[in-house]
């Protein structure tokens, strides 16, 4: 890693091509939520490196809007390939003189081409400023009581959600009435596969991970297309609020919605509309898009 110029910099990555998690299945390719945890780990490291922001330091991502714009080159996990990150800092947020987050663009170079471009908004905070935050209300949602009673499916099985072992599927008490599907958050916090440090919190990767395995539920239900079948290419997120660990977390899929996405579905693309509820407040919004690949290698 090193600076370039004025709030620009490099960074060499290895991107791993196995992985407990993000490679327990065999899809041939790199998984877009493990660029999205390289993104977060390169905002972090340069905070710290380039800004002195002690290890300790709470972050919050506040919004990610990601987007695979060629995938050429991470579609054969199998060939070598030379990755280069590039980072500018757009803005920096500043309290009176005092820095607190840097808005980011970031783009990953795979063999000199432009393959994948994120901006994130990233703040860090003291632990008595995050407490307080963390009391802050959150964005009311009008949620209509469904006369339809919910009917609880099976267990979700891995395949279903693109992976093979059981301790990577990150929801269940899968439900499904008339007009949606219905699912909570679960996480095994001694699994090292996910957390391999200490958290108070949900992290924001974890989410749109129970995010993208309902969806890929969802469209395999409504229009019979398996998760293998399934590539992330685009995410735009925003997060308002901290994701409690021990307050139940559920994502509610509009079935309807899909539907008529489904219907408009050009060039194998399907979009998801997507929202994740804390006692019935909103905590997380936005959207994933998917591409259906007819074969991967």
């Amino acid at each position: 890693m090193k600076q370039s110029s004025d709030g620009r910099y490099v960074i060499a990555p290895q991107l791993p091509r196995s992985h407990i998690y993000f490679y327990d299945v065999i899809n041939g390719y790199y998984d877009a939520t493990l660029l999205l945890e390289i993104f977060r780990q390169v905002s972090i490291c340069i905070t710290h490196r380039f800004y002195t922001i002690p290890h300790s330091t709470k972050f919050i991502f506040n919004k990610a809007e990601f987007k695979i714009l060629n995938d050429t080159f991470l579609n054969n996990i199998r060939i070598p390939i030379e990755v280069t990150i590039k980072v500018n800092v757009v803005d920096k947020k500043r309290k009176t003189v005092s820095i607190i987050g840097l808005n980011l663009d970031m783009s990953i170079y795979v063999n000199n081409c432009l393959c994948v471009i994120k901006l994130m908004d990233i703040t860090w905070m003291s632990d008595l400023v995050c407490k307080k935050l963390r009391n802050k209300p959150l964005i009311s949602q009008n949620l209509q009581e469904n006369k339809i009673e919910n009917q609880i499916l099976c267990s979700v099985k891995p395949p279903e959600v693109g992976h093979t072992f059981h301790r990577n599927v990150v929801i269940k008490e899968l439900k499904e009435n008339f007009n949606e599907i219905i699912t909570s958050l679960y996480i095994e916090q001694s699994y090292l596969g996910l957390f391999d440090h200490e958290f108070d919190h949900v992290l924001g990767m974890v989410l749109i991970e129970m995010l993208k395995q309902t969806a890929l539920i969802g469209i395999k239900k409504l229009l019979n297309i398996y998760a293998h079948r399934l590539e992330l290419i685009e995410c735009d997120v925003i997060f308002f609020a901290f994701c409690e660990i021990k307050t139940k977390t559920e994502y509610s899929l509009n079935k309807n919605e899909l539907k008529k996405e489904l219907l408009l579905n050009k060039d194998k693309i399907i979009k998801v509309h997507l929202s994740i509820l804390q006692s019935n407040k909103v905590i997380t919004s936005g959207s994933l898009m998917f591409k259906h690949v007819s074969l991967i290698n």
